[in-house]
């Protein structure tokens, strides 16, 4: 029984065989070498070119510097803002402290006028003594009998209230302005500028309208 190799032998050119074997070889070369260069390619567009991706690291990197300097700018105007704030916080506290505690005072004193100044009916002074009717008649009031609880408004006392209200108001809006601005305000120098002054307005609307 003859084996299968041959008939190759005998049949077959051994040149030809060779030949055949050798471009079955280069197809499988020239078919891995497309590959490679495919795969270099890929890697190619996904790495691309190392100074390209140095570029785009630092550029990466600038962003989020600037990033945290503007954090930390905001950081330091939003503290500057909460000190003009707290200034405006206390003397308002402090204000009303000086009131209740001048109010205090002049209870104490009027107390003491009322128990050092009556008898056992010092509770109807009012009614039937003229001394005490000067002493609790409002100093609006126009003098008189029994008229002690009405005030009577002269033409001059209106036109100074509505002076006095219309000057409230524009201390209010003088101080909405001025804390506005120190709201949006993009500086340090900015904020204080206009801190400052909503301090000082918030400090004379204390003392003068309330």
């Amino acid at each position: 029984m003859s084996s299968p190799f041959s008939k190759m032998d005998t049949d077959d050119d051994p040149s030809s065989a060779a030949e055949l074997a050798f471009a079955k070889v280069d197809r499988i070369l020239q078919k891995q070498a497309r590959e490679l260069k495919h795969v270099k390619a890929d890697l190619g567009s996904r790495m691309g070119d190392p100074s390209t991706e140095v570029g785009s690291l630092k550029t990466d990197v600038h962003g989020l510097v600037s990033l945290l300097l503007e954090m930390q700018r905001r950081r330091n105007l939003n503290e500057e803002r909460d000190a003009y704030r707290q200034q405006m916080l206390f003397n308002g506290i402090k204000r009303i402290a000086e009131d209740v505690h001048e109010l205090k005072q002049r209870v104490r004193a009027l107390e003491a006028g009322t128990d050092g100044g009556g008898g056992g009916d010092g509770s109807k002074d009012d009614n039937n003594s003229n001394g005490a009717v000067h002493t609790t008649t409002p100093r609006k009031s126009s003098g008189g009998g029994g008229g002690g609880s009405c005030e009577v408004r002269t033409p001059g006392s209106v036109n100074a209230a509505k002076r006095a209200a219309e000057n409230r108001k524009n201390f209010e809006r003088t101080l909405e302005h001025h804390i506005t601005h120190m709201n949006i305000a993009m500086t340090i120098d900015e904020v204080q500028a206009s801190g400052s002054l909503a301090v000082k307005y918030s400090d004379e609307l204390l003392k003068n309208f309330l």
